[in-house]
């Protein structure tokens, strides 16, 4: 969960001033990762953020145009049965540099820009070409709310979905809960389209977006997958652990798959395990691949035989 704030009148003498403040904040904030916040103050330096987020825009823009939206692979591994285990397919900009920006600091961009769907569409694609290769291969994908709310607009949206429609069951829609789900009858209608043909839908995130509980009860999901916040240092934290415990119940009497995110560390894999959560994701096991190949050999098993984390990892 990222936040930012700044004060008013002392920092922002009229509500444009402080929107833009804000904006700027909030991307410094998302820059540093999970559960940071960032007052304002005069020592953060607004023009520089803002030529970051200028440049990021146009890496966006310069991406959908030259084939540069590059899938990553992190595996979801099921907690006693590999052949359940998937992969999530996650964006990345491959940089002038042949470096490769993730997905938290370019897709706030591409949503305030408006490109979230050529992203979401891309990727989408790709994944659903990839299954039709791999015929064992299972994958999960994030897609914007942003983009569900417009794709009954686009009926080619509808004709790959049908087009795709005899590996639909190896494709899981995590639907990003990013910002506020307020079309709700619009939204519902979609992902009720998407699962006639076949495909499973996730709710990303639970815990860090909006009214998470409402969204779960109101939605037919899935898959509910626990933002990593509440996974990390879950050994240590009994409010997180409370939290995690609670949904897990929640979620086995809707009968939905859970999904634990984030886990990087033994003591919080334990914990987990202790739990009755079907998947494991997170750095503890592998970082998101660009190397397609390498991803698809790592399995639960495999990697506690292991001592070898050095994986290459993007």
């Amino acid at each position: 969960v990222s936040g930012a704030g700044c004060r008013i009148p002392e920092d922002a003498s009229t509500s444009d001033s402080a929107l833009t403040i804000l904006e700027e904040c909030l991307t410094l904030s998302k820059k540093r990762g999970r559960d940071n916040f960032v007052l304002y103050d005069s020592n953060i330096d607004t023009r520089k953020l803002h030529q970051e987020n200028i440049s990021l825009a146009g890496k966006v823009i310069q991406a959908i145009q030259n084939d540069g939206i590059v899938p990553a692979y992190q595996p979801v591994i099921h907690k006693s049965d590999s052949s359940k285990s998937f992969m999530e397919c996650l964006a990345r900009i491959k940089d002038s540099d042949g470096s490769f920006v993730p997905a938290y600091k370019f897709i706030p961009v591409a949503e305030n820009i408006g490109f979230i769907k050529n992203i979401d569409m891309k990727l989408f694609e790709n994944s659903l070409k990839v299954l039709s290769k791999n015929n064992h291969l299972k994958l999960s994908i994030n897609i914007s709310g942003h983009t569900l709310y417009n794709v009954t607009q686009h009926s080619s949206f509808y004709k790959i979905l049908d087009d795709y429609k005899d590996i639909s069951n190896r494709l899981c829609l995590e639907l990003t809960e990013t910002i506020p789900l307020q079309d709700i009858e619009n939204l519902d209608k979609v992902l009720a389209d998407i699962k006639k043909f076949g495909y499973k839908i996730a709710l990303d995130d639970f815990g860090a977006g909006y009214n998470s509980f409402a969204n779960l009860n109101h939605f037919d999901f899935d898959v509910v997958k626990v933002d990593g916040a509440y996974v990390r240092d879950i050994a240590k934290n009994q409010k997180n652990q409370i939290f995690v415990q609670t949904l897990t119940d929640l979620s086995k009497k809707l009968n939905l798959e859970i999904v634990a995110e984030m886990i990087s560390e033994q003591p919080d894999l334990e914990f987990i395990k202790s739990l009755d959560i079907d998947y494991y994701q997170g750095y503890y096991f592998s970082q998101p691949l660009i190397d397609f190949d390498a991803a698809m050999k790592i399995t639960y098993q495999d990697y506690l035989s292991s001592d070898d984390k050095n994986r290459k990892a993007i």
